[in-house]
């Protein structure tokens, strides 16, 4: 059991730190390969898929957009089913952001404005095999992006630090 409790700890912090550097092979090592990835309505259709590469497809799309990313964890609780971590995700709005519509499509562009925020999100991890098999995460300001948000293009302030 502690063996266990352990492995969910590393687990989640892993899945949270990997986003801002990890390659498809790291992602593999840490998630299922039929892993669920609930990662927003506004995510690139590759996010969308099962296993290891859509959550590496997912910070991909992180990376594409910020730079200097990081997460400081803040807290973590795990047992032999799942783990969840609070984290603050920071980094620099360095280039656009481009926001997907349901059916997939671009649908918002958020130019990149240079501050720098910080976001808490929530990940919530569901454990099988001794790897993640479920990701969701709740966020913070881009969480209540639109589901199908109007295409537009105007200054968007994220949470300065």
């Amino acid at each position: 059991m502690v063996a266990d409790l352990a492995r969910a700890r590393t687990l989640g912090i892993l899945a949270v730190k990997l986003l801002d550097h990890g390659t498809p092979d790291d992602f593999a090592a840490v998630f299922h390969p039929l892993a669920l990835n609930h990662a927003g309505p506004y995510v690139p259709p590759d996010c969308r898929a099962r296993g290891p590469s859509a959550i590496h497809a997912t910070s991909v799309w992180l990376r594409a957009s910020f730079t200097a990313l990081d997460w400081v964890i803040h807290r973590l609780v795990a047992d032999e089913h799942g783990v969840a971590v609070h984290a603050a995700m920071s980094g620099t709005h360095s280039h656009d952001l481009v926001l997907y519509g349901a059916d997939g499509r671009p649908r918002q562009t958020v130019p990149a404005s240079g501050a720098t925020f910080t976001v808490l999100h929530t990940y919530w991890f569901r454990l099988a095999d001794g790897l993640i098999i479920e990701r969701t995460v709740d966020r913070g300001e881009l969480g209540s992006a639109p589901e199908d948000p109007p295409v537009r293009r105007g200054r968007v302030r994220l949470g300065a630090r």
